[in-house]
């Protein structure tokens, strides 16, 4: 498919004039004059001196003047269209339809109309549209081949191996830190009254009561039947046991910070 698009913006004026006027003003003006006939006979000198062949003076016609004046003056109506025209009309366009050999022609003028409307084609404007027969090419209809499916099953074979040994790394590495002591803070028992953090940090490091020392996991005697307490259990022991003496340390540290 090819367009000639006009990408030009221009603008359009039009003035139009009516064929027939409005009338916007009409004036009328008439006069009219009567008057009587003049006196006959011959001008002059003869005329008044009377002779034994002087004729009769006759009278003259009256007579009757009348004049009409009538104007009047239209308006043309006129239309004034200002129209800006955008870029992109397209100026003309042509379209080539391949089909198979295998098309029967009654269906060849069905698609050519199809394609012309959905084109838009104007033959008017010289669009064309070029409908063709060619030979396509015979789809490839192969049998799949096995190897491409063995390596599919190899591959989700390997995803679910590669799951089963992330969930075993964590695991192990669960149980690991479950068997590892705990390490054990003494400076509760240590503490008798509260202390300042400046007097703890002017301590040396030996005689500083918060040192963390490792608890290895007790070993019972072959005749005793009771166990020492975890240091979990130990440290939470101390704090029901002497819960004063922990919260007076701890409001302590929190106003001298």
């Amino acid at each position: 498919m090819s367009s000639d698009l006009d990408v030009d913006r221009t603008t359009q004026e039009k003035l139009t004039y009516a064929r027939r006027g409005t009338p916007l003003r009409r004036t009328v003006e008439e006069e009219q004059l009567q008057g009587a006939g003049g006196a006959g006979g011959v001008a002059g000198t003869a005329g008044n001196i009377p002779t034994f062949t002087q004729q009769p003076a006759g009278a003259g016609a009256g007579s009757n003047y009348r004049r009409r004046n009538e104007q009047t003056d239209f308006g043309v109506s006129k239309t004034v269209e200002r129209r800006r025209v955008a870029p992109g009309t397209v100026k003309r366009q042509s379209v080539a339809l391949l089909l198979d050999t295998s098309v029967p022609p009654a269906s060849v003028r069905a698609l050519q109309q199809a394609v012309a409307a959905a084109a838009g084609i104007d033959r008017a404007r010289g669009d064309q549209l070029t409908v063709s027969r060619v030979r396509f090419a015979p789809p490839q209809t192969g049998s799949p081949s096995p190897v491409s499916g063995l390596l599919g099953y190899l591959k989700w074979v390997a995803l679910a191996l590669a799951g089963l040994a992330f969930l075993w790394f964590v695991t192990r590495q669960l149980k690991r830190r479950e068997q590892e002591p705990i390490a054990e803070p003494v400076w509760l028992r240590e503490i008798s009254a509260p202390r300042r953090l400046s007097e703890l940090e002017g301590m040396r490091p030996e005689e500083q009561p918060t040192g963390l020392v490792p608890v290895a996991a007790p070993t019972a005697a072959p005749g005793e039947g009771a166990r020492e307490p975890a240091p979990a259990s130990t440290v939470e022991r101390l704090a029901e046991e002497q819960p004063d003496r922990l919260a007076q340390q701890v409001r302590a540290w929190m106003r001298e910070s």
